[in-house]
């Protein structure tokens, strides 16, 4: 296929016939933006879901629609007619590249011309450019906080590239340079900076380059182990319906205790003792985790371990091993934003509440107690994701709850 990657300045695009394709609420929104220095002919409907089984046989709209409710498009019926035309593929960010595979599938490798509408916003932009790129829980937090924020939005645009793993990441590779070169800020993970395949004189040496760390902090949570590789349960199963989809998180300790035949009633009983864990261990492994954080983030330029060693104490700062809660993500976007030069943007802030889509771990009572954990309560909520819904439950209920799933699940492997 010909990748149009030659258009580098809107110059190059305000002359074309734009055809969009992908998402049709983005289009909408790609339209109301650009209505009036683009000519966009229309839009081409491709299939709800883009599966190879269904690229033989599409069938577009015929009639004009208004997309999102609002914005009136034309939608494009002669497929053999559109072929000359620029087409903007219009998705949130550079992960997929099922349309650009669709397009290959229907035979237009030859004389296509196309690019992606994040580009072209880009490179219509008259604001400083921001771009976002990492994996999809931490990119997307920030991306809507800045949001959230008139002083951002009014001085920068920001944009969203994620990463899932490093195939992933390569496939992207010709996008993401480009974007990284149209853009004035480029905001990463550091372990994207350093494994992104661009060697340093393929980067405009004018753009900033900000990172922070992919997080991972696992200091209170000595029940999953001390390492990434301890943290992921053995009995977590994704495709079963109601509980079973439940505690992707391991908690080795309730794990082994089901495993030695106690009741679940006995397991909640000698858990939440206030010195089921030793306390001497406990602070040996906050300390250890800790200073793995130090080291992790010290090629970064934003840095979280500090804050945790100065507040965790009564502030709540991680959900689970690798995600934050509302207080830590507020340290990162503060740091971020003073690196931008926008001084005390998010000053005002403190107790932001994330969406209930993080996995809570809970904080057994014996570590809240070792560690002087204020915020840890007897009533402390935390948030168990279930496939059927979400439940905030006590410590006690988790517990319930999850040596009952344990159970269920160890019936389900003696008949595999």
């Amino acid at each position: 296929m010909r990748v149009n990657n030659a258009i580098n300045n809107k110059d190059q695009i305000i002359n074309k016939t734009i055809l969009l394709c992908g998402c049709k609420d983005i289009a909408s929104e790609f339209i109301r933006r650009h209505k009036n220095e683009l000519s966009i002919v229309g839009f081409y409907d491709l299939p709800d879901t883009l599966n190879r089984t269904k690229w033989s046989s599409i069938h577009p709209v015929k009639q004009s629609q208004k997309l999102n409710g609002a914005y009136n498009l034309h939608f494009i019926e002669d497929f053999q007619s559109i072929k000359n035309y620029v087409w903007v593929i219009c998705q949130n960010g550079i992960y997929k590249n099922v349309i650009e595979e669709w397009l290959v599938c229907n035979n237009l490798e030859s004389n296509v011309e196309f690019t992606y509408s994040f580009i072209i916003d880009m490179l219509l932009s008259t604001k400083k450019k921001c771009l976002l790129h990492g994996y999809y829980c931490y990119v997307r937090d920030i991306y809507h906080l800045f949001l959230s924020n008139s002083e951002m939005v009014n001085n920068f645009d920001f944009y969203v590239g994620i990463y899932d793993e490093p195939e992933e990441c390569s496939k992207f590779d010709r996008y993401l340079l480009q974007a990284i070169n149209l853009c004035d800020y480029y905001i990463c993970n550091n372990d994207i900076e350093n494994k992104r395949r661009f060697t340093k004189n393929e980067i405009n040496p004018k753009i900033k380059i900000i990172t922070f760390p992919a997080f991972y902090f696992g200091g209170l949570f000595p029940q999953s182990g001390n390492s990434r590789d301890m943290y992921m349960n053995e009995y977590y199963l994704a495709l079963i319906d109601g509980e079973n989809s439940a505690f992707r998180y391991a908690d080795h300790e309730l794990n082994n205790l089901v495993t030695s035949g106690f009741t679940d009633e006995q397991i909640v009983e000698i858990v939440k003792d206030i010195n089921y864990f030793d306390k001497e261990k406990v602070i040996k492994f906050f300390n250890t985790a800790l200073r793995r954080l130090y080291l992790y983030e010290s090629t970064c330029n934003i840095k979280v371990a500090q804050y945790i060693e100065r507040t965790f104490q009564y502030k709540k700062l991680i959900c689970s091993n690798d995600h934050w809660s509302g207080n830590l993500l507020l340290e990162v976007v503060r740091q971020i934003a003073l690196s931008l030069g926008m001084s005390n943007t998010f000053g005002g802030l403190d107790g932001i509440v994330l969406p209930k889509r993080y996995q809570d771990i809970p904080v057994y009572p014996s570590v809240a107690k070792a560690l002087g954990l204020s915020w840890v309560k007897s009533d402390t909520l935390y948030n168990v994701r279930f496939r059927t819904g979400e439940k905030s439950v006590v410590f006690e209920e988790y517990t319930l709850r999850y040596c009952r799933y344990i159970r269920q699940v160890q019936e389900l492997k003696k008949v595999w």
